[in-house]
């Protein structure tokens, strides 16, 4: 039952043939029916903010085992993490870090991984403990604005368990807690009075529009003014060279606050689903109304009117670990476009430039887009798409979901332990 991770490594980096104890991690196992779970088996949460910590900025930055081996790991660890919260029934702030690391995991490893075999990879289980996380956060931030349960108190840094590079134990690790409490501010609670102060000055510059509407009326619905031209934004192989979808289109929107990702990673997780959308359109001004969510709101919108152009378009602007996180739709995205095209721009002995089509839709390349047409049965001709009605359908199968390098890109630019670790404050 040892783990090729829980072994032994040596000054040069190799694996050795006998375990290391202080490599072991509590591995999930379910309890067999009636049977009692000893308090001596449950880790407290100090203890698994630290392992969190371990697996997400050591055990995931190794390089001389496969990914699909480690995320296997990572992937089970985090199961017994989980489950040993729910036992001990703790729903604090120390805990919605932990869930919140949980989620950046699952987001990631979904991408990285997605080109794996199923033996190596289920997507499928990975999205279903990616949304029950993602929900157990939401209802977490709902019960730190109704004050029932998250003292102040409770609140935790998790950079307070970071010390090196390396996963140390320490004689005094019970008093991790009590230390990282003192004047560390914590990196999920948001700042209230710096979020009332900056919603403040942001009404007294902005004032009201011209129309006599306040900015707060105006953005309601979580829709910015500035993107109210592009509404109606359709892939359209005639004019697609002249708004071609590029990393270049904008720049990239950041990430303010722990509760704006949670929000954020909710709506792209969970695309199209109204009941998401709702959520998070009951949630306070200052978080619904940030750039991050607000883009996602958009893209909600634009999929729900069958916009996928402009989804794509706004794609773009996204941060790397959100970018993970709506890849999983792209494929889709992608057919739909490819079947509107079909459907309202065949004619007969005419076709659409590959290459200005496989921008718009994000393709790597003209050679990817050619790929995908060969699988929906379109066919290529001369550098170009000849479309023919009726030829794809909605039905068709999906492409294998695949790395693309514009994400490639923006995820090199970031080291690991910090895309996987919540740090905001």
């Amino acid at each position: 039952m040892i783990h090729a991770l829980e072994m032994a490594v040596d000054f040069n980096g190799r694996r050795l043939n006998y375990p290391q104890p202080r490599a072991m991690v509590k591995m999930f196992s379910r309890p067999a029916a009636g049977q009692e779970v000893k308090a001596s088996d449950v880790r407290p949460v100090p203890v698994l903010l630290k392992t969190v910590r371990y697996l997400l900025a050591n055990v995931c930055c190794v390089k001389d085992l496969p990914w699909a081996l480690v995320y296997q790991f990572v992937y089970d660890r985090l199961q017994a993490i989980r489950q040993d919260l729910c036992v001990q029934g703790v729903r604090n702030s120390m805990a919605l870090q932990i869930y919140q690391a949980a989620a950046r995991f699952y987001v990631y490893a979904h991408y990285r991984t997605c080109e794996h075999d199923l033996k190596d990879f289920d997507p499928y289980l990975n999205l279903k403990q990616l949304g029950e996380t993602l929900s157990t956060v939401m209802s977490l931030y709902q019960e730190l604005d109704s004050g029932n349960t998250i003292a102040e108190s409770d609140r935790a840094n998790l950079e307070a368990y970071i010390y090196d590079d390396q996963y140390e134990e320490s004689d005094d690790d019970s008093d991790v807690d009590s230390r990282g409490d003192e004047g560390a501010e914590t990196k999920i609670v948001q700042d209230t009075k710096a979020s009332e102060k900056d919603a403040s000055a942001k009404t007294e510059s902005s004032g009201e529009n011209d129309d006599g509407k306040t900015d707060s009326q105006t953005s309601e619905d979580g829709v910015a003014e500035s993107d109210n031209a592009e509404e109606n934004e359709r892939v359209s192989p005639s004019r697609v060279k002249d708004t071609r979808c590029s990393s270049n289109s904008g720049s990239v929107i950041s990430c303010s606050s722990s509760r704006e990702e949670a929000a954020a990673l909710y709506l792209l997780v969970n695309l199209g689903n109204e009941e998401a959308i709702m959520s998070v359109l009951s949630l306070p001004q200052n978080v619904k109304g940030t750039k991050l969510v607000g883009l996602a709101l958009r893209m909600n919108m634009a999929w729900l009117t069958h916009n996928y152009y402009r989804v794509l378009k706004l794609s773009t602007l996204l941060p790397p670990l959100f970018q993970c996180a709506f890849h999983p739709h792209m494929t889709s995205i992608q057919r739909k476009s490819l079947g509107i095209i079909n459907q309202s721009h065949s004619c007969k002995g005419q076709s659409y430039c590959l290459e200005e089509l496989s921008e718009a839709l994000l393709y790597d390349s003209a050679d990817g887009l050619a790929e995908a047409c060969a699988h929906y049965g379109l066919a290529v001709k001369d550098g170009g798409i000849v479309f023919t009605k009726g030829t794809i359908s909605w039905d068709a199968p999906l492409m294998k979901a695949s790395h693309s390098k514009r994400i490639e890109g923006h995820l090199a630019s970031v080291p690991l332990p910090e895309l996987l670790l919540p740090t905001l404050t």
